[in-house]
């Protein structure tokens, strides 16, 4: 069990002429972590696992931003208050900022500041987290820092257990990445787990068992040898090529939720994104998303995926996926019934943006717009008309677009 929250410096007052001493501090302090972070983003390059090192070089420029350092030396030069304090007083003040947005991917920022606080902390009070574990664990704490993972040796972490974060979280994304399993919404404290408890995670389902059954120990034994056993006869067969007995080429794509998943496909030899599930983008945020948003989502996709092609399938929202900020019906069967490309049609204030965005970036690269859940003939008619009403829109704001973008559906 791990507690690695930000201590609360003590709040010292200095004398004016230890100012310029408690900078050099910070300056140095600084620099450390910098060289530290970068170390680590080389590691994790090296690895393949370039969503975490993306996300560790944000880390960076959080340390080189001049506003934060100009802000933090303000405290100390016209305050006077100790370095320690005043970094922890800018770091809370970002923190609260962060959390008050309503876009989740800046509200994920929050803990890339927490996590660059901590580490600033740390260097100054002379002390080192440990990058090595004295036996395989499975860490358990209230919520985990993206550069925590990455510090110790492989292997060494069995699992994660927190109570804050979710799946896109960048912690969640990193121990993802690295084939951690992680398992959120856990009060360890509630459930009084201690160190020394012998635990389960189940990173598929979600469960936690503590001080399980022999019984139960053996059977996810015999999981956990099934699912490597798996894992290995992929890797072996992932480089060939996939072609029927008979010579036929298959072309092979990966389901991805967003650009988080396209280092995993890429290393997984996926040649093409053979489904883009756009509905993931929408969960993350509190209201709709406009055509900016969604171009650049979809764009840098694109772009991390190079010259594969990519199926954006629109919106399949309804059934087990619904938003916080669309309306809904009661339905016996939300499966089948008021869903995906039926709700589409009736929301143009949805589909117009999002089939204006794929459009422009489908001027940019090998891009396909998927239908999803189509049962009638007159429903492929209608899409047609409204994608030729989003193609008429673009050239009257003189957008770049792919007026010929290839189409194609999902039938139920």
């Amino acid at each position: 069990v791990l507690n690695h929250d930000i201590d609360i410096p003590e709040n010292k007052s200095i004398e004016g002429h230890h100012v310029s001493n408690e900078i050099k501090r910070f300056h140095k302090a600084l620099e450390l972590c910098e060289t530290e972070l970068s170390s680590l983003v080389e590691k994790l390059k090296k690895a393949g696992q370039f969503a975490a090192s993306e996300i560790l070089s944000a880390q960076i420029l959080i340390l080189k931003d001049k506003t934060f350092i100009n802000n933090v030396k303000s405290m100390v030069e016209n305050d006077k208050i100790n370095i320690e304090n005043s970094i922890y007083t800018v770091i809370r003040n970002y923190i609260s900022r962060f959390l008050q947005l309503e876009d989740e991917t800046f509200r994920q920022r929050a803990m890339d500041i927490k996590d660059v606080g901590h580490r600033i902390l740390e260097k100054l009070a002379g002390s080192t987290m440990p990058n090595s574990l004295t036996y395989e664990s499975i860490l358990v704490t209230e919520e985990l820092y993206p550069s925590f993972t990455v510090r110790f040796n492989e292997g060494d972490i069995l699992g994660i257990i927190t109570h804050r974060g979710g799946k896109t979280s960048h912690a969640a994304i990193i121990a993802r990445n690295m084939g951690i399993p992680a398992v959120s919404g856990v009060n360890h404290e509630q459930f009084s787990i201690q160190t020394g408890d012998i635990l389960i995670i189940d990173g598929i389902t979600g469960k936690v068992f503590k001080n399980p059954s022999e019984e139960m120990i053996k059977e996810y034994q015999q999981e956990k040898i099934s699912y490597n056993n798996l894992l290995s006869s992929v890797s072996e067969i992932k480089t060939e090529s996939a072609t029927t007995k008979e010579g036929v080429p298959i072309r092979l794509g990966a389901n991805v939720n967003g650009v988080n998943d396209i280092p995993v496909a890429i290393k997984n030899k996926a040649c093409m994104v053979g489904l883009l599930r756009t509905e993931y983008f929408y969960l993350t945020k509190k209201e709709l998303p406009n055509e900016e948003e969604l171009y650049n989502h979809y764009k840098q996709i694109m772009d991390s995926m190079g010259a594969k092609s990519i199926n954006i399938r629109l919106l399949d929202i309804g059934g087990d996926k619904n938003v916080s900020f669309l309306a809904f019906p009661e339905e016996a069967n939300p499966f089948l019934g008021y869903r995906s490309i039926r709700y589409l049609l009736d929301h143009r204030e949805i589909l117009i943006p999002q089939l204006k965005a794929i459009l422009r970036v489908a001027a940019k690269g090998n891009i396909n717009i998927l239908v999803p859940m189509i049962s009638t003939i007159q429903e492929i008619r209608k899409i047609k008309l409204l994608i030729n009403e989003a193609i008429e829109l673009l050239e009257k704001e003189q957008q770049e677009h792919n007026p010929d973008i290839p189409f194609g559906i999902m039938i139920e």
